[in-house]
Protein backbone atom coordinates (compact mmCIF):
# COMPACT_ATOMS: atom_id res chain seq x y z
CA UNK A 1 0.00 0.00 0.00
CA UNK A 2 1.50 3.37 -1.04
CA UNK A 3 0.23 5.42 1.90
CA UNK A 4 -1.09 2.64 4.10
CA UNK A 5 0.20 1.29 7.36
CA UNK A 6 2.79 -1.49 7.16
CA UNK A 7 3.09 -4.15 9.80
CA UNK A 8 6.16 -6.15 10.82
CA UNK A 9 5.65 -8.91 13.32
CA UNK A 10 8.20 -9.29 16.13
CA UNK A 11 6.35 -12.01 18.02
CA UNK A 12 4.35 -15.04 16.96
CA UNK A 13 0.70 -14.15 16.52
CA UNK A 14 -2.24 -15.85 18.08
CA UNK A 15 -0.81 -17.95 20.90
CA UNK A 16 -3.75 -20.08 21.93
CA UNK A 17 -4.28 -23.45 23.52
CA UNK A 18 -7.70 -25.14 23.64
CA UNK A 19 -8.87 -22.76 26.35
CA UNK A 20 -6.55 -23.88 29.16
CA UNK A 21 -4.95 -20.48 29.48
CA UNK A 22 -5.38 -16.90 28.29
CA UNK A 23 -2.33 -15.83 26.36
CA UNK A 24 -1.68 -12.98 24.02
CA UNK A 25 -4.09 -13.24 21.14
CA UNK A 26 -2.95 -10.64 18.70
CA UNK A 27 0.33 -8.80 18.87
CA UNK A 28 2.35 -7.12 16.20
CA UNK A 29 4.26 -3.91 15.68
CA UNK A 30 3.18 -1.32 13.15
CA UNK A 31 5.01 1.27 11.13
CA UNK A 32 3.48 4.39 9.63
CA UNK A 33 5.41 5.99 6.78
CA UNK A 34 4.61 9.61 5.97
CA UNK A 35 5.20 10.89 2.44
CA UNK A 36 8.67 12.34 2.09
CA UNK A 37 10.05 10.83 5.33
CA UNK A 38 12.14 7.74 6.01
CA UNK A 39 11.47 7.36 9.73
CA UNK A 40 8.72 4.94 10.79
CA UNK A 41 7.54 4.95 14.42
CA UNK A 42 7.04 1.49 15.89
CA UNK A 43 3.51 0.86 17.13
CA UNK A 44 2.64 -2.03 19.44
CA UNK A 45 -0.78 -3.49 18.67
CA UNK A 46 -3.20 -4.18 21.54
CA UNK A 47 -3.60 -7.60 23.09
CA UNK A 48 -6.59 -9.45 24.49
CA UNK A 49 -6.26 -8.12 28.01
CA UNK A 50 -6.46 -4.43 27.15
CA UNK A 51 -5.10 -1.59 25.07
CA UNK A 52 -2.44 0.89 26.10
CA UNK A 53 -3.72 4.40 25.45
CA UNK A 54 -0.40 5.65 24.07
CA UNK A 55 -0.34 2.81 21.56
CA UNK A 56 -3.89 3.62 20.50
CA UNK A 57 -2.94 7.29 20.08
CA UNK A 58 0.06 6.35 17.97
CA UNK A 59 -2.03 4.09 15.78
CA UNK A 60 -4.73 6.77 15.46
CA UNK A 61 -2.07 9.25 14.34
CA UNK A 62 -0.75 6.71 11.86
CA UNK A 63 -4.22 6.36 10.34
CA UNK A 64 -4.53 10.13 10.01
CA UNK A 65 -1.04 10.43 8.55
CA UNK A 66 -1.91 7.85 5.91
CA UNK A 67 -5.07 9.74 5.03
CA UNK A 68 -7.26 6.77 5.87
CA UNK A 69 -9.28 8.40 8.66
CA UNK A 70 -10.14 11.51 6.67
CA UNK A 71 -11.28 9.45 3.69
CA UNK A 72 -13.33 7.11 5.85
CA UNK A 73 -14.89 10.08 7.63
CA UNK A 74 -16.07 11.38 4.29
CA UNK A 75 -17.28 7.90 3.39
CA UNK A 76 -19.58 7.80 6.40
CA UNK A 77 -21.36 10.89 5.10
CA UNK A 78 -21.43 10.00 1.42
CA UNK A 79 -21.53 7.05 -0.92
CA UNK A 80 -18.55 4.76 -1.43
CA UNK A 81 -19.17 5.10 -5.16
CA UNK A 82 -16.93 8.17 -5.13
CA UNK A 83 -13.94 5.98 -4.32
CA UNK A 84 -12.10 4.51 -7.26
CA UNK A 85 -11.61 0.77 -7.70
CA UNK A 86 -7.87 1.25 -7.19
CA UNK A 87 -8.44 3.05 -3.88
CA UNK A 88 -10.83 0.36 -2.67
CA UNK A 89 -8.29 -2.30 -3.60
CA UNK A 90 -5.63 -0.44 -1.63
CA UNK A 91 -7.65 -0.62 1.58
CA UNK A 92 -7.93 -4.40 1.28
CA UNK A 93 -4.37 -5.10 0.18
CA UNK A 94 -2.65 -7.31 2.81
CA UNK A 95 0.66 -6.29 4.30
CA UNK A 96 3.58 -8.62 5.01
CA UNK A 97 1.68 -10.19 7.92
CA UNK A 98 -1.41 -10.72 5.83
CA UNK A 99 -3.33 -8.02 7.72
CA UNK A 100 -5.55 -5.58 5.87
CA UNK A 101 -6.74 -2.27 7.27
CA UNK A 102 -9.88 -3.93 8.60
CA UNK A 103 -7.84 -6.35 10.74
CA UNK A 104 -5.81 -3.51 12.18
CA UNK A 105 -8.72 -1.16 12.84
CA UNK A 106 -10.62 -3.88 14.72
CA UNK A 107 -7.54 -4.95 16.69
CA UNK A 108 -6.96 -1.36 17.79
CA UNK A 109 -10.57 -0.82 18.83
CA UNK A 110 -11.41 1.84 16.24
CA UNK A 111 -15.06 0.97 15.77
CA UNK A 112 -15.90 3.92 13.50
CA UNK A 113 -13.06 3.08 11.12
CA UNK A 114 -13.97 -0.63 11.13
CA UNK A 115 -17.64 0.16 10.41
CA UNK A 116 -16.68 2.37 7.47
CA UNK A 117 -14.37 -0.30 6.04
CA UNK A 118 -17.12 -2.87 6.35
CA UNK A 119 -19.59 -0.61 4.58
CA UNK A 120 -17.22 0.20 1.72
CA UNK A 121 -16.30 -3.43 0.99
CA UNK A 122 -16.99 -4.04 -2.71
CA UNK A 123 -17.96 -7.67 -2.01
CA UNK A 124 -18.60 -9.75 1.16
CA UNK A 125 -15.51 -11.85 0.40
CA UNK A 126 -13.38 -8.82 1.31
CA UNK A 127 -14.71 -9.12 4.87
CA UNK A 128 -13.27 -12.61 5.33
CA UNK A 129 -9.73 -12.05 4.12
CA UNK A 130 -7.44 -14.08 6.44
CA UNK A 131 -4.06 -12.95 7.70
CA UNK A 132 -1.10 -15.31 7.96
CA UNK A 133 -2.51 -16.81 11.17
CA UNK A 134 -5.70 -17.44 9.17
CA UNK A 135 -7.59 -15.00 11.36
CA UNK A 136 -10.40 -13.27 9.49
CA UNK A 137 -11.61 -9.86 10.70
CA UNK A 138 -14.47 -11.70 12.43
CA UNK A 139 -11.96 -13.76 14.42
CA UNK A 140 -10.19 -10.57 15.50
CA UNK A 141 -13.47 -8.92 16.52
CA UNK A 142 -14.33 -11.92 18.72
CA UNK A 143 -10.85 -12.02 20.25
CA UNK A 144 -11.17 -8.33 21.09
CA UNK A 145 -14.73 -8.89 22.43
CA UNK A 146 -16.36 -6.36 20.12
CA UNK A 147 -19.91 -7.66 19.61
CA UNK A 148 -21.02 -4.53 17.75
CA UNK A 149 -18.36 -5.06 15.09
CA UNK A 150 -19.06 -8.81 15.06
CA UNK A 151 -22.71 -8.14 14.33
CA UNK A 152 -21.99 -5.65 11.56
CA UNK A 153 -19.61 -8.14 9.90
CA UNK A 154 -22.26 -10.86 10.05
CA UNK A 155 -24.92 -8.54 8.63
CA UNK A 156 -22.56 -7.53 5.82
CA UNK A 157 -21.98 -11.15 4.81
CA UNK A 158 -18.72 -12.15 6.50
CA UNK A 159 -18.27 -15.90 6.75
CA UNK A 160 -18.99 -17.18 10.24
CA UNK A 161 -17.66 -20.67 9.42
CA UNK A 162 -14.18 -19.52 8.38
CA UNK A 163 -11.46 -21.48 10.23
CA UNK A 164 -8.14 -20.25 11.59
CA UNK A 165 -4.89 -22.25 11.60
CA UNK A 166 -6.20 -24.41 14.49
CA UNK A 167 -9.51 -25.05 12.78
CA UNK A 168 -11.41 -22.69 15.08
CA UNK A 169 -14.33 -20.67 13.79
CA UNK A 170 -15.15 -17.33 15.43
CA UNK A 171 -17.78 -19.16 17.48
CA UNK A 172 -15.09 -21.55 18.80
CA UNK A 173 -13.10 -18.55 20.01
CA UNK A 174 -16.16 -17.03 21.63
CA UNK A 175 -16.90 -20.32 23.40
CA UNK A 176 -13.34 -20.64 24.65
CA UNK A 177 -13.43 -17.20 26.22
CA UNK A 178 -17.07 -17.06 27.20
CA UNK A 179 -17.79 -14.06 24.97
CA UNK A 180 -21.55 -14.51 25.09
CA UNK A 181 -22.45 -11.22 23.42
CA UNK A 182 -20.21 -12.08 20.47
CA UNK A 183 -21.77 -15.52 20.17
CA UNK A 184 -25.24 -13.98 20.12
CA UNK A 185 -24.09 -11.54 17.44
CA UNK A 186 -22.85 -14.47 15.34
CA UNK A 187 -25.87 -16.76 15.65
CA UNK A 188 -28.77 -14.32 15.62
CA UNK A 189 -30.57 -14.50 12.26
CA UNK A 190 -30.02 -11.46 10.08
CA UNK A 191 -33.12 -9.30 9.65
CA UNK A 192 -33.75 -7.22 6.56
CA UNK A 193 -34.22 -4.20 8.81
CA UNK A 194 -30.68 -4.60 10.17
CA UNK A 195 -29.27 -4.60 6.64
CA UNK A 196 -31.21 -1.45 5.79
CA UNK A 197 -30.20 0.35 8.99
CA UNK A 198 -26.54 -0.45 8.30
CA UNK A 199 -26.86 1.13 4.86
CA UNK A 200 -25.93 -2.14 3.14
CA UNK A 201 -27.51 -3.65 0.03
CA UNK A 202 -30.00 -6.42 0.77
CA UNK A 203 -28.16 -8.66 -1.66
CA UNK A 204 -25.53 -9.17 1.06
CA UNK A 205 -27.94 -11.26 3.13
CA UNK A 206 -26.66 -14.82 3.55
CA UNK A 207 -28.11 -17.75 5.45
CA UNK A 208 -26.17 -19.07 8.44
CA UNK A 209 -24.56 -22.50 8.06
CA UNK A 210 -26.88 -24.94 9.81
CA UNK A 211 -24.10 -26.88 11.52
CA UNK A 212 -21.87 -24.01 12.64
CA UNK A 213 -22.53 -24.76 16.33
CA UNK A 214 -21.36 -28.35 16.03
CA UNK A 215 -18.32 -27.85 13.83
CA UNK A 216 -15.10 -29.35 15.23
CA UNK A 217 -11.65 -27.78 15.18
CA UNK A 218 -8.46 -29.59 14.19
CA UNK A 219 -8.36 -31.65 17.40
CA UNK A 220 -12.03 -32.56 17.38
CA UNK A 221 -13.23 -29.99 19.90
CA UNK A 222 -16.65 -28.43 19.47
CA UNK A 223 -17.93 -25.27 21.09
CA UNK A 224 -19.49 -27.30 23.94
CA UNK A 225 -16.07 -28.72 24.85
CA UNK A 226 -14.31 -25.34 24.72
CA UNK A 227 -17.00 -23.66 26.82
CA UNK A 228 -16.75 -26.49 29.36
CA UNK A 229 -12.97 -26.27 29.58
CA UNK A 230 -13.23 -22.51 29.98
CA UNK A 231 -15.73 -22.90 32.82
CA UNK A 232 -18.44 -20.83 31.12
CA UNK A 233 -21.79 -22.11 32.42
CA UNK A 234 -23.84 -19.30 30.84
CA UNK A 235 -22.29 -20.05 27.47
CA UNK A 236 -23.18 -23.74 27.87
CA UNK A 237 -26.81 -22.83 28.52
CA UNK A 238 -26.70 -20.55 25.49
CA UNK A 239 -25.47 -23.42 23.31
CA UNK A 240 -28.11 -25.71 24.77
CA UNK A 241 -30.86 -23.21 23.95
CA UNK A 242 -29.52 -23.16 20.39
CA UNK A 243 -29.90 -26.94 20.18
CA UNK A 244 -26.22 -27.83 20.32
CA UNK A 245 -25.41 -31.50 20.99
CA UNK A 246 -24.53 -31.29 24.68
CA UNK A 247 -23.38 -34.94 24.64
CA UNK A 248 -21.05 -34.55 21.65
CA UNK A 249 -17.87 -36.66 21.94
CA UNK A 250 -14.57 -34.96 21.27
CA UNK A 251 -12.24 -36.22 18.56
CA UNK A 252 -9.41 -37.49 20.78
CA UNK A 253 -11.02 -39.61 23.48
CA UNK A 254 -14.72 -39.59 22.79
CA UNK A 255 -15.25 -37.49 25.91
CA UNK A 256 -18.49 -35.61 26.34
CA UNK A 257 -18.53 -32.18 28.00
CA UNK A 258 -19.42 -33.85 31.31
CA UNK A 259 -16.23 -35.93 31.12
CA UNK A 260 -14.24 -32.71 30.66
CA UNK A 261 -15.98 -31.06 33.60
CA UNK A 262 -15.29 -34.06 35.84
CA UNK A 263 -11.64 -34.16 34.76
CA UNK A 264 -11.29 -30.46 35.56
CA UNK A 265 -13.12 -30.90 38.90
CA UNK A 266 -15.54 -28.07 38.07
CA UNK A 267 -18.58 -28.89 40.20
CA UNK A 268 -20.60 -25.85 39.14
CA UNK A 269 -20.14 -26.83 35.48
CA UNK A 270 -21.15 -30.40 36.32
CA UNK A 271 -24.30 -29.08 37.98
CA UNK A 272 -25.07 -26.95 34.93
CA UNK A 273 -24.66 -29.92 32.59
CA UNK A 274 -26.65 -32.43 34.68
CA UNK A 275 -29.52 -30.14 35.73
CA UNK A 276 -32.54 -30.45 33.49
CA UNK A 277 -33.63 -27.69 31.16
CA UNK A 278 -34.18 -24.79 31.31
CA UNK A 279 -31.91 -24.28 34.34
CA UNK A 280 -29.34 -26.74 33.01
CA UNK A 281 -28.49 -28.73 29.92
CA UNK A 282 -29.92 -32.15 30.81
CA UNK A 283 -27.01 -34.21 29.46
CA UNK A 284 -26.73 -37.99 29.48
CA UNK A 285 -24.70 -38.50 32.65
CA UNK A 286 -24.04 -42.18 31.87
CA UNK A 287 -22.46 -41.63 28.46
CA UNK A 288 -19.30 -43.65 27.81
CA UNK A 289 -16.07 -42.27 26.41
CA UNK A 290 -13.89 -44.33 24.05
CA UNK A 291 -12.37 -46.09 27.08
CA UNK A 292 -15.78 -47.25 28.22
CA UNK A 293 -15.94 -44.95 31.24
CA UNK A 294 -18.83 -42.84 32.46
CA UNK A 295 -18.24 -39.46 34.13
CA UNK A 296 -19.01 -41.07 37.50
CA UNK A 297 -16.38 -43.77 36.94
CA UNK A 298 -13.89 -41.12 35.91
CA UNK A 299 -14.58 -39.23 39.14
CA UNK A 300 -14.01 -42.42 41.18
CA UNK A 301 -10.72 -43.15 39.42
CA UNK A 302 -9.59 -39.56 39.95
CA UNK A 303 -10.45 -39.68 43.62
CA UNK A 304 -12.89 -36.79 43.25
CA UNK A 305 -15.09 -37.76 46.21
CA UNK A 306 -17.35 -34.71 46.25
CA UNK A 307 -18.01 -34.93 42.53
CA UNK A 308 -18.61 -38.68 42.57
CA UNK A 309 -21.05 -38.27 45.47
CA UNK A 310 -22.90 -35.53 43.65
CA UNK A 311 -23.23 -37.57 40.45
CA UNK A 312 -24.33 -40.73 42.28
CA UNK A 313 -27.05 -38.77 44.09
CA UNK A 314 -28.36 -37.17 40.90
CA UNK A 315 -27.92 -40.01 38.42
CA UNK A 316 -29.28 -43.55 38.55
CA UNK A 317 -27.32 -46.57 37.41
CA UNK A 318 -23.86 -45.43 38.51
CA UNK A 319 -21.46 -48.41 38.56
CA UNK A 320 -17.78 -48.84 39.25
CA UNK A 321 -15.52 -49.21 36.23
CA UNK A 322 -14.42 -52.67 35.17
CA UNK A 323 -10.68 -53.27 35.06
CA UNK A 324 -8.43 -56.16 34.08
CA UNK A 325 -7.12 -57.39 37.46
CA UNK A 326 -4.76 -59.90 35.77
CA UNK A 327 -2.31 -57.17 34.88
CA UNK A 328 -0.18 -55.68 37.64
CA UNK A 329 -0.86 -52.07 36.68
CA UNK A 330 -4.56 -52.72 36.40
CA UNK A 331 -4.61 -54.38 39.83
CA UNK A 332 -3.03 -51.30 41.38
CA UNK A 333 -5.60 -49.15 39.62
CA UNK A 334 -8.38 -51.50 40.77
CA UNK A 335 -7.28 -51.39 44.42
CA UNK A 336 -7.04 -47.61 44.32
CA UNK A 337 -10.51 -47.46 42.84
CA UNK A 338 -11.89 -49.68 45.63
CA UNK A 339 -10.29 -47.46 48.27
CA UNK A 340 -11.81 -44.39 46.65
CA UNK A 341 -15.20 -46.10 46.55
CA UNK A 342 -14.96 -47.04 50.22
CA UNK A 343 -14.25 -43.40 51.04
CA UNK A 344 -17.27 -42.42 49.00
CA UNK A 345 -19.51 -44.77 50.96
CA UNK A 346 -18.14 -43.55 54.29
CA UNK A 347 -18.67 -39.92 53.34
CA UNK A 348 -22.16 -40.65 52.06
CA UNK A 349 -23.21 -42.24 55.36
CA UNK A 350 -21.59 -39.57 57.51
Amino acid sequence: MSNGKKVASDQDQALTDSGAQDTMLFQSSSNSTECGTDESPVIQMPNATGTVSSERDMYRQALYDSGLCSELGQLSLSSSDSLTAAKLQEYYEPDEDGDVQLHLAIASGFTDVAMALIKMAPHPDYLSIPNKALYSPLHIAVLQDQPQVVRRLVIAGARIDFRDSEGNTPLHLAARRGNLACAEAILKPVAVQEVEEAGLPQSLFTALPADVIEQSNNVGEQCVHLATMGGHSDFLRFLCWHNADMNAPDGRGGRAPLHFAVGARQLYIIECLIDQRPQGCGVNANQLDWYGRTPYQLAVLNGSIEIANYISQRVTGCTLPEVDTDAEDSEIEYNQMRRNDSNLLLNSSA
